[in-house]
């Protein structure tokens, strides 16, 4: 292991490297940088990874392919045209898909990391849920930015000092993840949905502003968990006793979380082969997921990652918290989202899903639907009952054709 720059680091990078970079707030942006660089050098370059908040600017560099699992606003033209390669797996399924066995085996694994520790380890704060397996494993080669502004986070985020290659230092912002903006319809749809989770709960909850707005609906309630993920929002819960625990693959947030985060034995790290386990999440009493989705139709099917054939999100781990909602006792899975779309243009309750669209997850998994206009309930109903519950809280200006579908596939007699 050597401390070297940024450009000495990634130079010994050849062409047809497959190279795996950390999500969200965990990117290395001293090393990305000089990958961007260094691909003018190399005949190819490989990137895998999945959510990232930056601009994507290596997926404009000739010599670097990019592949991917999600699929963000400012590459879904890149994965329409074929530039970037989409992978459908389940967040579950990025560990083995991308180890040295997997049918996309990284051989050069990036890892942004805290200083490290009295005992020779690194912290990889933000970002443990597959950096950290992907750089563990034996033949690979690990290059760490060493940033003395990520946190160093407890439980299973340390890599030893001895498992790294080359260490490049930084002393930089991470990237950020603002709290979004909440509006009115969101919580609304959060007040619907907060009913669902009872004192004792531990939450899975994504983000984006109905997320958001969930955690706001929370202050009566006692002896929660987080799991999976947590955003700045979470603090004021874990601040006034509402939070207990956190089990976390990823933090999303800002200045305000990495402080709070940091040396807090509250914040346990774990990798995805652990939160995202579904025989983990079944062992787990009232696990209450709350994910969204572009649309569901009649009959329960979900779609939550493309618009009238493009790519514009991705499995994540909606599924594997779905089937674990589904396992846990007491556990409740529920799909939240506005009852339109597109200005109100657009019903997020269709008839059927059309040909071609994804089934990110099928009927027989469908437990709960939310809107702002109430609830409808999916576990164990009848096609039949699940359409009348549905056509409920849509949007009334579009009940009318949905009432029409249901009718004619003999739902409303």
């Amino acid at each position: 292991m050597k401390t070297v720059s940024a450009r000495q680091a990634v130079s010994g990078i050849g062409s047809g490297t497959r190279v795996m970079i950390p999500p969200g707030c965990g990117e290395p942006l001293t090393l990305m940088e000089a990958l961007i660089e260094r691909s003018a050098q190399a005949e190819s370059l490989t990137l895998m990874g999945g959510l990232l908040l930056t601009d994507y600017a290596f997926v404009e560099q000739e010599n670097i392919k990019f592949a991917t699992w999600h699929v963000m606003p400012k590459i879904r033209n890149a994965v329409k045209d074929g530039t970037v390669e989409f992978i459908p797996i389940r967040y579950s399924d990025i560990i083995p898909t991308f180890s040295k066995t997997g049918p996309w085996p990284a051989q050069v694994i990036l890892v942004h990391a805290s200083p490290p520790d009295a005992d020779g380890f690194l912290s990889l704060g933000a970002s443990v849920s597959y950096p950290l397996p992907l750089a563990l494993q034996d033949g690979v080669t690990v290059i760490a930015e060493v940033n003395s502004k990520m946190p160093r986070t407890c439980g299973n985020s340390r890599i030893p000092v001895s498992n790294v290659d080359w260490i490049v230092e930084s002393d930089r912002d991470l990237v950020p993840y603002p709290s979004p903006k909440v509006r009115d319809v969101d919580r609304e749809i959060a007040r619907h949905a907060s009913q669902w989770i009872p004192d004792g709960a531990t939450l899975q909850i994504g983000i984006g502003s109905i997320p958001a707005a969930s955690l706001e609906c929370l202050a009566d309630r006692r002896r929660l968990r987080s799991h999976a993920m947590i955003v700045d929002n979470v603090i004021g819960l874990i601040e006034r006793g509402i939070v207990e625990k956190i089990d976390a693959a990823e933090l999303m947030g800002t200045r305000r979380l990495w402080d709070f985060v940091h040396e807090n034995p509250i914040v346990n790290m774990e990798p995805a082969s652990y939160t995202h386990d579904v025989s983990v999440l079944a062992g787990i009493e009232k696990f209450i997921s709350i994910n969204s989705a572009v649309e569901v139709d009649l009959q329960g099917n979900f779609n939550a990652e493309a618009v009238d054939g493009t790519q514009i999100s991705g499995i994540g781990g909606s599924f594997d918290f779905i089937q674990g909602a589904l396992l846990s006792p007491g556990g409740k899975s529920i799909i939240a989202m506005t009852s339109t779309a597109a200005r109100g243009e657009r019903s997020r309750i269709v008839p059927m899903l059309s040909g071609g669209t994804p089934i990110t997850t099928p009927r027989h998994c469908a437990d709960c639907v939310i809107t702002e206009y109430g609830e409808a309930q999916m576990r164990g109903r009848s096609l039949s009952q699940r359409a009348r519950a549905l056509i409920e809280i849509a949007h009334p200006k579009f009940r009318e054709k949905l009432e029409e579908h249901a009718g004619s596939m003999g739902w409303l007699r």
